[in-house]
Order: C-alpha cells, then structure tokens, then sequence
C-alpha cells in the first residue's frame, strides 16, 4: 500500500476520532453541569401541595393547579423531562429534527438543557442552555467541535431566567413559591413575576375554560447578528398530555412575534418526565 493510499485512508480516521473524542468532551460539559446542579440542591423532604395552599392565587392559575393534579403531590424540588422536535435557525430555515434532555432544580433555581440537533443520521449540531447563580449561558458546537454559539451577559441571564419562568408549566407548584408574585389581570389570565438572581422579569400567562394554561407571552431578549433585540416571546400550548397522573403541557412550540411576521423557531414534545427522581 502506497503512502498516498495510507495518507487518504488515515484522514477520514482521524477526522472520525476528532469528532468522536469531542464528542465525548461535550458529554463530559454537559454532565458536569448537571452533576453541579444536583449538588446545590436544596435536599429533604419537599412537601406536599394543598388546597390551603392556592386560595390566595388568581382563579386561573388556581384552576391550572387543580387541572394538572398538582394538588394532593409533593412540590418539586428536581425535575428531569426528555423532549423531541424540530428546531430552524431563521424565518424560512429548514427544520431540523432535535433530542433533548434537560434538569431542573427550584432550590436553588436553576436548569441545563442539552440538545442534539440531527441532519440524517449525523449530529450537526450540539447545544447547552444552561441558569444558576443568576448566570444564563448558551453553548453551541457544530458537529461537536466547532463553536457557533456562546453567548452569556445581563441579556442572557435575563432570557435564561425568563425561560424558567416559562417552564414551570412543568413544575407548577413552583407556582406557589415565594419568590413569584402573582396579578390578576382578568378570568383567563394571570400575570407573574419572578425574582432570583438581583432580577425580576415579568409574563402573562393565559389559560381557557377548563383550567388549561394555552400560551404565555412576554418581552424577551433575542440573539440577532446585531446583538440582542428586545422582541416579544410567545410559547402557544396545543396539546396535553398525561405524565405519572399529572397533566402537562405536552405539545407546543416558541414563537418571535416580529414586526415583519410571526417567527415559530421550535417545535417540540415531552415525551418523558420525572419530578423529584430518585
């Protein structure tokens, strides 16, 4: 075998081990996360939520409670979901499919999600979301390697801890916490306020007839090439779904309402979830 053949026959190798050891590398980040995440969370025996415990809500975030069986469970203190969906970088990009798992704790607040984005059989592309401290942080490496993404600064703690908020529909008896302020704004709606690192960020959160919260809306930083842009956020809710007795927002998507149109950028669904897992 020639020198030319070995040399054309190792290149692919090499660039396969690259890849691979990478992508180990971001395992590896992503864990580590995760790992510091646990061990910062607040342990005992989180306690179980009432009907006491909702008299002083807004009727709607009350009906919500009651309509996703939180009542009569214990809050949660950690959270682990797995989603899947297509995610598109810009208004017009194609869909990609993407894997994601993500963990919460709510004492002291924080979350990681990491995502795999696929193109075929390949990851194109991974992602880390990350929130603690008061720190948002977001991480994206092409084909595990190359980094496109890292963004972090008062902008993104501010999306980061909006995107908590957001999330709670998960975990609603976080709903209760003390440090969320509730506004009545009218018998479908409820306003909210969290405050956790130094910040507050605010959202309407919308619910229908039957207890069911259907979007949630609020302005939020949005990374453009030109920086971050204040736009308005909106997470539509369009299906339910049963997880371990309790009813959860199992289908939406994440929209930029835009002043050229209504930007979708995600789609996804829950397809596992565990509170307080063991």
């Amino acid at each position: 075998m020639t020198p030319l053949v070995l040399l054309l026959i190792g290149i692919p190798a090499f660039v396969v081990l690259v890849l691979l050891v990478n992508g180990l590398r971001f395992d590896a980040l992503v864990r580590g996360e995760i790992d510091d995440l646990l061990r910062a969370s607040v342990e005992g025996e989180p306690g179980m939520v009432t009907e006491e415990d909702l008299v002083d809500l807004p009727d709607p975030v009350r009906a919500y409670l009651v309509h996703t069986g939180t009542t009569g469970r214990e809050r949660a203190r950690t959270m682990r979901i797995e989603q899947r969906g297509v995610i598109r970088m810009r208004p017009g990009g194609r869909w990609l499919p993407f894997l994601a798992e993500q963990h919460y704790s709510t004492e002291p607040v924080a979350f990681v999600w990491s995502a795999k984005v696929k193109m075929g059989p390949l990851t194109l592309l991974r992602a880390m979301d990350s929130y603690k401290g008061g720190k948002g942080h977001m991480v994206g490496r092409l084909m595990s390697t190359f980094k496109v993404v890292d963004g972090s600064g008062r902008e993104m703690d501010e999306g980061s801890l909006m995107r908590f908020l957001n999330e709670m529909m998960w975990f609603p008896s976080f709903y209760l916490d003390e440090r969320l302020r509730w506004e009545p704004v009218n018998e479908r709606s409820a306003r909210a306020t969290i405050e956790d690192g130094g910040m507050e960020v605010s959202a309407t959160l919308q619910f229908d007839g039957d207890g069911r919260m259907v979007d949630f809306e609020s302005p939020r930083y949005m990374s453009t090439p030109d920086g971050f842009k204040l736009e308005q956020w909106s997470t539509p809710v369009s299906e339910y779904r049963s997880f371990d007795g309790r009813r959860l927002p199992g289908v939406g998507s994440a929209v930029w309402k835009l002043a050229s149109g209504d930007f979708t950028y995600i789609w996804m669904e829950l397809t596992r979830v565990e509170i307080n897992p063991s």
